[in-house]
């Protein structure tokens, strides 16, 4: 519980400092007090802010973005090179100074959506397009944050904006970039809402229906241009929207990212490593900190679905490990017994009254002689 909480309370942390990056300049405005010197400062930075670099402007799209990256690119890009004039000077993101008013951007765009598009048509090559997913969604991100630098830097716009509120200027706080922030918003909204759509195209996937792969891709495509044209009717609305969609994939984030981690570890390498061999095998095989397992219901603190590594035995006791982006955990349990049965994907292997771990058979792709090959938990 110790460790859920602790990232949820980073979660919370996180969206915070968003919020208030982007909310309290317009905070700073309403308070009644009389503004110093300084404090007009931070106003008029506040008023260049709004006017040169547009929340909803930048905002509004990303949500389509992140639901289908390059087809979002195409669909922006395409409108700001042969929309009507009206709508160039509407948006600063159609404008004619806009990057994205380049026919080799959308060209590019559009040639990369039909590449990536097609192998998520059918279930014999949508694991490709699945496995190029994450290489979409960065490319992306580094394209938006390259467009929202160099565009800045031809504007006359602020670079930096002091984020507090008249009257507290004196406590000394200080700047922050803002190409800076609206690059970590940015790459954290698309990130969040694709790891959500991924999962979903990964059950989808797994799915014995034929067709259902191509209805799905297409929906994709058809919500996406839905979002993309409120967007252009109001960039005000599709940020409500972005933000309402960004809330709910958040809410889910973590939940969905323990399975898509389960499935892929307990279906797709193994099958990887039979058809490509044991290099393949590298994600699941066992190492120093023993066999990979995950939770089959919540332990300790930590939700179902959390990856672990197992080692040990009956008579020695049990070394349990929890290694996660930031930091390692480990648990000893004392020695006791365990009882192995089939399960949907490998067994479900009961270690004492309350641990109850889904795990492979055995390791397929290790070397016998491996250093730390130990006898399955369930022969």
């Amino acid at each position: 519980m110790k460790n859920k909480n602790r990232l949820t309370a980073n979660v919370l942390i996180l969206a915070s400092v968003m919020v208030v990056c982007f909310a309290s300049a317009t905070f700073a405005q309403s308070l009644p007090v009389q503004p110093t010197p300084e404090d007009l400062s931070v106003i008029q930075s506040s008023k260049k802010f709004t006017e040169s670099y547009g929340i909803a402007d930048w905002m509004g799209p990303l949500a389509p973005i992140a639901l289908s990256p390059f087809f979002g690119l195409a669909c922006l890009s395409g409108i700001a090179t042969f929309g009507p004039e009206w709508l160039q000077h509407r948006s600063s993101m159609f404008g004619g100074s806009s990057m994205l008013n380049n026919q080799m951007l959308f060209w590019s765009m559009a040639i990369l959506t039909i590449v990536t598009s097609l192998p998520r048509l059918s279930k014999v090559s949508k694991p490709i397009a699945l496995a190029a997913e994450k290489l979409e969604t960065y490319s992306v991100i580094i394209i938006m944050i390259a467009m929202r630098l160099f565009s800045g830097s031809e504007t006359q716009g602020v670079e930096s904006v002091t984020f507090a509120a008249p009257g507290i200027l004196s406590a000394g706080i200080a700047t922050m970039p803002l190409d800076l922030v609206i690059g970590l918003v940015t790459a954290i909204n698309i990130l969040v809402i694709n790891g959500v759509k991924v999962f979903f195209e990964f059950i989808v996937w797994l799915s014995p229906i034929p067709t259902i792969d191509a209805i799905a891709e297409v929906a994709n495509k058809m919500l996406s241009a839905c979002l993309m044209a409120i967007y252009v009717w109001s960039p005000l609305i599709a940020t409500v929207l972005n933000l309402l969609v960004l809330a709910a994939c958040a809410m889910v984030f973590f939940w969905t990212q323990r399975r898509l981690a389960y499935y892929i570890d307990m279906i797709v390498c193994p099958i990887a490593a039979i058809v490509m061999g044991r290099w393949a095998s590298w994600r699941y095989a066992e190492n120093s900190e023993g066999k990979l397992a995950f939770l089959a219901k919540k332990w300790n603190g930590f939700p179902a679905y959390t990856r672990l590594r197992i080692r040990g035995s009956a008579t020695d006791g049990w070394k349990v490990t929890r290694r996660a982006w930031w930091n390692r955990t480990e648990f000893s349990l004392p020695a006791t017994s365990y009882n192995a049965t089939p399960g949907l994907f490998g067994q479900h292997v009961c270690i004492g009254d309350d641990l109850v771990l889904m795990m492979l058979d055995d390791n397929p792709g290790t070397h016998a002689d491996a250093p730390y090959v130990a006898k399955p938990l369930c022969n």
